[in-house]
């Protein structure tokens, strides 16, 4: 099932969190350098073909960074690799282009979208609300400014959205689980089963004597995964960042004359519109509204009747279309300085605008622009800077130079760490306290094959980045025994005492299954054990839980009546014995709204089956074919290359 829809039933489609988990818009976390730049991925090329839709690289790279960056507000400490090693790359792959073929099949089997039902989605989006909890064009603009998305965007998103809905709740919403059926599982987690229980603690039978050398020797040798030291790495490690890049970066008057004379209308006299809008219900308030913004501001007018103005700065007239529509846009851009057009139909009202005042903005000479034109291409010039030493870099440790040969060639200081773990920790010296640059460099310091092998990780996208290598390695190995003789010893005792509780326990189950009470067979072996404890509950209880149950309760409920059982305690604590006394089935027609829960339950499960039947004959019906290479190209960029071939 994709990750998607484990939540898609759960609330209400239509927010702006099912849209980012589709990925089908850029609410957050888009960069503007996507897809482009260090690391040799382009933002050009096809991730995914799906029917007659492409999953472009730059939308499947700018997706992953969303994920990354959702995941790591949740945890803070996450670095980008560790986040994208950890599966979630493919996961996010799989849901975006799961949504892609469901969108796609919806249209292949006659679903559409109209654009008054987008509107109305978009009107009941509690995110563009006002204070009266009515929708707000005021809201409405700033939350897709916020979002640095354009309506164009939203609506394409909330059309793929609907779709996607259309085609699956005829699906999902009418499972309904019989009663009959839901019944006998209602009984079963309405089970009430009440026992008995011991504990022989291994404690109170540890040997008093020392063990011999070999007794402990021996233990180690058959114990080795609980004394054994993990792997240890020497790093060695150089920064290199954007600042190294930037000094090797000019730009020429040549270079800012032809940029002037490339982008001339970008310095030629302009005029920027800054228009008022509100949009009313009906057509009688808004020409009320109209006639008294006339003498007043568009805003104190909106105030007045409850309602609030959107401010939108238009340079051109698609500006102010994309707004509202090409007629507003029209009318609004043929309208002089404090004059008010509408009320004009649009969506989702009536529009009425106010062209409060006209920004005119003088040409610029050569002399004027060069500041602004330097800064630019001193910008550009730096990125580039830091792609091809990164580049040179890379290929430079591809063909086997070692960290000290592309340091000294680079100007960069190499810093050497103790021996660490795979964490950044380093057990011979407990003052060294790994920071997030340390972590990061062990992270990729333990992927290498063998010391010596250089690799450059990402720090920080397209701004900071290290070479790493692992000067020396460690292998795992069990410490010597006199290091670790103390611990050794303590554990072999508890084991021992283990054993024994384990006979003792075994011989008060073979009494009890005799016939003897818990009571009864504990006295006549003589064993030390805790007081018999009376433990039970409903079974219910149990599947709750997930996991966090007891052993024992969890155990009665897999006994027969009137049946006992041993069990084992964690990390050689001693052992039980566990007696059933009754278990009674319940009966869920007396506990009220039992049924109608599993029922939902049962019918959950039904929904996400038929969902994953749905999915595999979509995918059959649209075709995917996926671009290896470049999906492979987007991973190893965000990860790492050497990495992401692990």
């Amino acid at each position: 099932m994709i990750h998607f829809f484990r939540s898609l039933f759960q609330s209400k489609i239509g927010t702006f969190i099912s849209l980012a988990v589709l990925g089908v818009i850029a609410l957050a976390f888009v960069l503007s350098d996507i897809g482009g730049g260090v690391g040799g991925v382009t933002s050009g090329g096809t991730a995914a073909k799906i029917g007659s839709n492409e999953l472009s690289v730059a939308e499947l790279r700018s997706s992953m960074l969303r994920a990354y960056n959702a995941a790591k507000q949740q945890q803070p400490g996450l670095d980008q690799a560790t986040f994208f090693k950890s599966g979630a790359y493919d996961d996010v792959l799989n849901d975006i282009i799961d949504s892609y073929t469901l969108e796609e099949y919806a249209r292949k089997i006659g679903l559409g979208v109209s654009k008054r039902l987008v509107d109305a989605r978009i009107a009941e989006n509690p995110a563009f609300a006002g204070l009266d909890g009515k929708f707000s064009p005021l809201m409405f603009q700033q939350a897709l400014q916020q979002n640095a998305i354009n309506e164009g965007e939203l609506r394409k998103g909330l059309e793929r959205e609907l779709l996607i809905e259309q085609l699956l709740n005829p699906v999902v919403n009418p499972v309904k689980v019989p009663q009959g059926f839901a019944r006998p599982y209602g009984d079963l987690l309405l089970e009430e089963r009440s026992g008995l229980a011991t504990f022989i603690p291994a404690q109170y039978y540890e040997p008093t004597t020392a063990p011999t050398t070999a007794q402990l020797t021996d233990y180690v040798t058959k114990n080795r995964a609980r004394y054994l030291v993990p792997e240890q790495r020497v790093v060695r490690y150089a920064v290199f960042d954007k600042a190294h890049a930037a000094s090797t970066a000019s730009v020429t008057d040549a270079e800012i004359a032809k940029a002037y004379e490339d982008n001339k209308a970008q310095f030629a006299a302009s005029e920027t519109r800054l228009f008022k809008q509100v949009i009313v219900p009906t057509e009688a308030q808004a020409k009320t509204l109209a006639a008294d913004a006339a003498s007043k501001p568009l805003d104190a007018a909106a105030t007045a009747i409850g309602l609030s103005a959107s401010t939108i700065n238009a340079k051109a007239q698609k500006d102010l279309a994309l707004a509202s529509n090409d007629a507003v846009a029209k009318a609004g851009f043929a309208a002089s300085e404090g004059g008010v057009v509408g009320p004009i139909k649009v969506p989702l009202g009536w529009s009425v605008v106010k062209l409060e005042k006209i920004e005119r903005s003088a040409a610029k000479t050569l002399a004027e622009a060069r500041s602004d034109i330097e800064k630019e291409l001193l910008t550009r010039k730096q990125q580039e800077a830091v792609s091809d030493v990164f580049n040179k870099m890379q290929d430079a440790a591809d063909n086997g130079a070692s960290v000290e040969e592309i340091a000294k060639q680079n100007g960069l200081t190499i810093v050497t760490t103790p021996a660490i773990f795979a964490n950044g920790s380093a057990p011979a010296d407990p003052a060294f306290k790994p920071d997030a640059l340390v972590s990061a460099v062990a992270s990729g310091a333990f992927q290498a094959s063998q010391s010596g092998e250089t690799q450059i990780i990402t720090i920080k996208e397209n701004e900071e980045f290290a070479l790493v290598d692992a000067a020396k390695i460690i292998p795992a190995a069990v410490p010597q025994l006199a290091t670790i003789q103390t611990r050794v010893t303590a554990d072999w005792k508890r084991a021992e005492g283990a054993k024994k509780t384990r006979e003792l326990a075994r011989k008060i189950n073979d009494r009890v299954a005799k016939g003897a009470t818990l009571d009864a067979a504990i006295k006549a072996g003589g064993a030390k054990t805790e007081p018999v404890q009376r433990i039970g509950g409903k079974r219910m209880q149990v599947t709750s839980a997930q996991g966090r149950i007891p052993p024992e309760i969890a155990l009665l409920f897999s006994m027969a009546p009137r049946t006992s059982k041993t069990l084992e305690m964690p990390n050689n604590m001693g052992w039980m014995v566990i007696f059933l006394e009754q278990s009674k089935r319940g009966d869920a027609t007396k506990e009220e709204g039992a049924i109608p829960a599993v029922q939902q339950q049962l019918g959950g499960i039904l929904g996400k089956e038929y969902v994953d039947q749905l999915l595999l004959v979509a995918r059959k019906a649209v075709g995917i074919k996926r671009n290896a290479d470049a999906i492979e190209q987007v991973k190893a960029s965000l990860i790492g290359a050497d990495q992401a071939a692990q």
